[in-house]
């Protein structure tokens, strides 16, 4: 471990199987030099879709602002106040739909893999359509639906660019 500085404060998140233990690497925080530090989150991440990487690092600066854990606390309010915002306009329809791509990675051909994961489900309806997926490649899409309990069928789905539908 390297000392990097101390911090105002820090927030490490719930692990996904502990839900009431924080984890050490998902965290942000705030050091006493004023330097936000983010790790394991979303706005870290090459894959994550404009809309979020905006409204992730838009709360984190409402929430920088706090000088210590009190003032943090704080905070929280208008932090989500910018989550109740982002989310007015995704309903209202105000995000581009290429603001909500998401573009993941595949490292072996569709059909080798075992689990259909996101990318692997994008990656076939793409060859549905007649276009080329190779591995080491990228896919782009949007999900269009998270309760869809069919997501090979893209009959309800108009199809917009390779990659990305739009219901």
């Amino acid at each position: 471990m390297n000392f990097e500085g101390r911090y105002k404060w820090i927030v490490f998140l719930p692990s996904k199987m502990h839900p009431r233990i924080g984890v050490l690497n998902r965290y942000y925080g705030v050091m006493e030099n004023g330097k936000v530090k983010v790790r394991g989150i979303e706005i870290r991440r090459r894959d994550t879709p404009k809309f979020i990487f905006d409204a992730q690092t838009d709360m984190i600066k409402v929430l920088s602002t706090a000088n210590n854990v009190e003032e943090l606390y704080k905070k929280i309010p208008q932090a989500l106040n910018v989550v109740n915002a982002y989310r007015k306009k995704l309903l209202d329809n105000e995000i581009s739909i290429w603001d909500l791509v998401i573009a993941k990675h595949l490292s072996k051909k569709p059909e080798r893999y075992r689990q259909d994961v996101s990318q692997v489900i994008a990656a076939r309806q793409l060859i549905k359509e007649g276009d080329e997926v190779h591995a080491g490649g990228n896919v782009k899409f949007v999900y269009t639906s998270a309760k869809n309990k069919a997501p090979r069928q893209t009959s309800q789905s108009k199809r917009t660019h390779p990659g990305v539908n739009q219901s």
